[in-house]
């Protein structure tokens, strides 16, 4: 059978067998080959060709193996980027993925899902949660990296402070030099013939130079950011087979910049014990329902609706201001429709209207306006997908979210925790303590903050979301609804007019 791939659990066969197979049919309709056993990489050119055939095909199978490297890398690097998570490596016939030690594992005996997050893995604690704010204890990860083309010829020290800490160059005499004396980076050469070693070696030399083709395996001391303390809640039957939805709360990121365990996507397959997929996104701040595929067919047909449409998504938020009625259409609804075409500013990282932009369509309806604080309960159908639509549209018509100071928000209404704050230094020092590590700028920051060194002003702040809420997502063709219970924002109102 062909070389199978597992990380997390997840085969990854697929990847590398299809050009694979690809290049040995076409061979073997070229040279007569009447019986081809599926191969490893490593054989595939003595399979592909016979004891007595000639040179011209010997040179086909020649360029044959060189093309089927070619596809196989291409797969990988497909594959790899679909998965996001883990860098690849191929080695010698044998195709691996790097896999993370903080994964969790998948009972492959259990089909139920589970309702609550275990806080511990391998009776080492993962998180602290204090005053709103949950913190990711600190821990290691080993991660490969491609050297890129910019780095060639650097010593490696400084290499790893341009791939890394470009913003700190004075790390790369201190904190990276010590990082590879101590051996925690390896490295693994490109081959240049068959018979070249292919695995990686400590690299403890501080005076190696960066060649083409090098990849590093980094053992880095992992910091995450603070974020809200809530915890994705499950809204979906025990018994879907295809799909876990989970009410996602706000000011939570689906993955974060590390693709650790400050995200929903750690906790819900934490959950679930098994590998899930994201079928479309929402905004850290926004809460609401997130559809979690559990596996690549049925990702397929949830975004199939998404992209042509004929899934239904019903939003909430409270604008500021009083928000008109809008006209009385055909149907009897009262709606504003927003066709404004948006794009999207990647620095400022927020969309804006734009003429030439891609097109984008809101409807809105007024459920409340509240009279106290002079803001409006609005339910928001967005027909098309574009990133931060909602929150432009608004913003466009006059009526952002109340508390969304990116598009126009006001301050009163937002809601922050101060990370570390005093009052729960010698709580959260108890936790750190095992965790940090003296070489490790970050952790040193994290000493001064419990030595009393820190000021609040300098510490970091979390903004708890924005007044924006998935309700409700309805599937026709897969004949599914899901719906999230509204939030307190919502619900919990001093007076209705």
């Amino acid at each position: 059978s062909g070389t199978s791939v597992r990380r997390g659990g997840v085969p990854m066969a697929a990847a590398c067998r299809l050009p694979l197979f690809a290049g040995v049919l076409l061979l073997s309709t070229l040279r007569g080959v009447t019986t081809i056993s599926t191969p490893t990489t490593t054989n595939v050119g003595r399979q592909l060709l016979s004891e007595n055939a000639g040179p011209a095909a010997a040179a086909a199978s020649y360029r044959a193996r060189g093309k089927i490297r070619t596809w196989m890398m291409m797969g990988l690097k497909r594959q790899s980027r679909r998965i996001g998570r883990s860098d690849y490596a191929l080695q010698r016939g044998k195709c691996t993925l790097q896999g993370r030690s903080d994964r969790a594992d998948v009972d492959s005996s259990s089909s139920s899902s589970r309702n609550t997050i275990d806080e511990t893995e391998s009776n080492q604690q993962l998180w602290v949660v204090s005053r709103g704010v949950r913190y990711a204890l600190p821990y290691y990860r080993t991660d490969e990296h491609r050297a890129k083309q910019c780095v060639e010829g650097l010593l490696i020290h400084h290499a790893l402070c341009t791939m890394f800490t470009n913003n700190h160059p004075e790390l790369q005499d201190t904190f990276w030099k010590e990082k590879v004396r101590t051996g925690d980076v390896e490295i693994r050469h490109a081959k240049k013939n068959r018979e070249d070693p292919w695995n990686f070696s400590v690299q403890s030399d501080d005076t190696y130079t960066i060649q083409r083709g090098d990849t590093l395996r980094v053992r880095h001391h992992i910091h995450e950011k603070c974020i809200a303390a809530g915890v994705p809640t499950v809204i979906s039957p025990t018994n879907d087979s295809d799909f876990l939805v989970v009410d996602k709360p706000a000011g939570v990121p689906i993955v974060n910049e590390v693709n650790g365990r400050n995200s929903v996507m750690f906790m819900a397959e934490r959950m679930a014990g098994k590998r899930l997929f994201y079928a479309h996104r929402l905004d850290a701040p926004v809460s609401g329902v997130l559809v979690l595929a559990k596996s690549k067919m049925a990702l397929k047909k949830a975004q199939a609706e998404i992209v042509g449409r004929t899934a239904q998504k019903t939003y909430i938020a409270r604008v500021l201001g009083r928000f008109p009625e809008g006209k009385h259409n055909s149907d009897g609804s009262n709606e504003i429709v927003v066709d404004s075409p948006l794009s999207f500013d990647k620095r400022r990282y927020a969309a804006y209207i734009n003429a030439s932009g891609r097109a984008s369509s809101t409807s809105f309806r007024l459920i409340r306006y509240i009279k106290e604080d002079n803001t409006s309960l609005v339910e928001c159908s967005p027909r098309t997908g574009r990133q931060h639509q909602i929150r432009a549209h608004l913003m466009h018509i006059g009526h952002p979210i109340a508390n969304d100071i990116a598009y126009g928000g006001k301050s009163e209404f937002v809601s922050r925790s101060v990370a570390f704050p005093s009052e729960d230094v010698a709580y959260l020092r108890k936790s750190f303590a095992p965790c940090l590590s003296e070489s490790c700028p970050r952790c040193l920051w994290v000493s001064d903050v419990f030595q009393g060194r820190m000021e609040e002003e300098e510490k970091p702040e979390v903004r708890q979301g924005i007044w924006l809420h998935a309700l409700r997502y309805v599937f026709p063709s897969l004949g599914r609804t899901y719906e999230a219970a509204a939030p307190a924002w919502a619900t919990e109102l001093p007076d209705v007019q």
